[in-house]
């Protein structure tokens, strides 16, 4: 993590920015135009506002076009994306207005955020008492059509 991250990561940790839930290094799945399962890893998610917070150094100068296009990768996940620079998270209260002003005012209005029509509240899943709660689809995130096993999460090298 980067000393920009940090300063960001103790602002946001624990809900400390209007109650609101931030992940690390949160990785993002999408598939591409062949089929292939990828992912992205996002500097600060939250799920609640559909924002993936980047913080941008002296690199982000020079691939400026992937930048572009990863947004709009993220964008068709009904993800926004807000790119601070480096240098802004040393004034914390401009930062951090930045960030409240990019909080959604109403629900999102990207189909896969809606809720499915006739649907008034989640449908629950019934499971024998011996069964592991984990659906064969994955009826959150209908780009995947089942769940990832876990070791596709963890780091080379981590222990797990």
């Amino acid at each position: 993590m980067t000393e920009a991250e940090k300063i960001v990561w103790e602002l946001l940790r624990n809900r400390r920015l209007d109650g609101k839930k931030f992940l690390r290094q949160h990785k993002i799945i999408y598939e591409d135009s062949i089929s292939a399962i990828k992912f992205f890893v996002a500097d600060f998610y939250c799920a609640e506002e559909h924002l993936v917070l980047e913080i941008d150094g002296h690199i982000h100068d020079s691939q400026k076009e992937y930048d572009q296009w990863r947004t709009s990768v993220l964008n068709e996940l009904g993800l926004r994306v807000l790119r601070i620079q480096n240098h802004e998270t040393h004034f914390q209260e401009t930062f951090l207005a930045k960030i409240r002003k990019s909080f959604l005012k109403s629900p999102p209005s990207h189909p896969f955020l809606q809720p499915r029509p006739g649907l008034t509240s989640p449908i629950p899943i019934q499971y024998p008492s011996n069964a592991h709660p984990m659906p064969t689809q994955c009826p959150s995130n209908p780009i995947l059509p089942s769940p990832l096993p876990l070791s596709f999460f963890q780091r080379e090298g981590a222990g797990g």
